[in-house]
């Protein structure tokens, strides 16, 4: 009677081949293990780029789904989290805090400022990230641009304390 290892190593031989100078005794030939492989990299493949594409179409054709409410009627914010100073979806501190840094980044410039803020509490008081727009396209939709940001440092005591520009 054989031993559970030799019925185990006999069976895996007949799966995976032989070992090297032995004669192969496989159910599967070279060609059906490539034709195997081919069909699985082929389907593997095309979920890949299907899942992709799927997850990625709502970016690149403008039909993001996040709303800004205080908008009117419903009309795509590009970066959730972003918000005009006056917008409901701000708490207290963190609208307060989007309005100085506004009104400080505006005096700098001499001139209203057109940006999105996001307001987050640090340990030192607020970090308020702007997100200019560079204009509007065709639909009255915010443009924005590569490094048209800063990120406006303020303290517990309501003062700014730096503004680190954007790359």
């Amino acid at each position: 009677m054989q031993s559970m290892v030799e019925l185990n190593s006999s069976h895996m031989e007949s799966l995976v081949g032989a070992g090297p100078g032995e004669p192969d005794r496989s159910i599967w030939s070279d060609e059906k293990r490539r034709v195997i492989l081919r069909i699985v990299t082929l389907v593997c493949g095309a979920m890949f780029i299907l899942t992709g594409t799927w997850m990625l179409m709502p970016w690149f054709d403008g039909t993001a789904t996040y709303v800004n409410p205080s908008a009117g009627p419903a009309r795509p914010v590009w970066f959730p989290g972003y918000a005009r100073p006056d917008a409901r979806t701000l708490n207290t501190q963190q609208a307060r805090a989007a309005k100085l840094a506004r009104a400080h980044l505006e005096k700098a410039a001499g001139e209203p400022v057109d940006a999105y803020y996001r307001a987050t509490v640090t340990d030192g008081g607020f970090s308020v990230h702007v997100k200019y727009v560079t204009g509007y396209d065709k639909a009255e939709e915010p443009v924005f641009i590569p490094g048209g940001h800063c990120t406006v440092v303020i303290s517990k005591g309501w003062s700014v304390v730096e503004v680190l520009p954007g790359a």
